[in-house]
């Protein structure tokens, strides 16, 4: 092949299409893909949590942590005559010294019930206990402080 027979080939230029965003800032609303990336699986994260919570609730008809064995947080399922609804109560042991060997703790217990026309169900109360043989034994009600 001689140069001569070669044909020249028509080279097209496009022009370069301006978009409304000034140049040097980010597209659209500003969220970068790994920033979007990183929202989804966290907010995915969460939903699998409170359906998983939701369904220990169900299932079990009452879920607890225990903080050590007096401290105690609790989420249960209500069901009965007084109404329907959940309870929740939670434990903490009281700072005050009454006896070196015994520990006293305050009880929490609020209930919110859906189908109850009456109210006045939550209560507080103290009750002490003395650790005897390797578990916590009551002692009966705190003093007065």
């Amino acid at each position: 092949m001689h140069l001569a027979s070669i044909r020249p080939v028509a080279v097209v230029v496009m022009k370069e299409q301006h978009s409304s965003v000034p140049e040097g800032s980010p597209e659209g609303n500003g969220v970068s893909a790994r920033t979007g990336c990183l929202v989804s699986v966290l907010f995915g994260l969460c939903l699998t949590v409170i359906v998983c919570f939701t369904l220990a609730l169900i299932i079990r008809g009452e879920v607890s942590y225990a903080r050590s064995d007096l401290e105690v947080t609790r989420l249960w399922i209500v069901q009965g005559t007084a109404g329907n609804g959940l309870g929740f109560s939670t434990s903490r042991v009281l700072e005050y010294e009454s006896d070196e060997n015994q520990t006293c703790v305050e009880t929490n217990v609020r209930f919110f019930l859906i189908s109850s026309e009456e109210a006045g169900f939550n209560t507080d109360y103290c009750e002490c206990y003395t650790f005897q043989d390797g578990s916590w034994v009551s002692a009966g009600t705190c003093e007065a402080e």
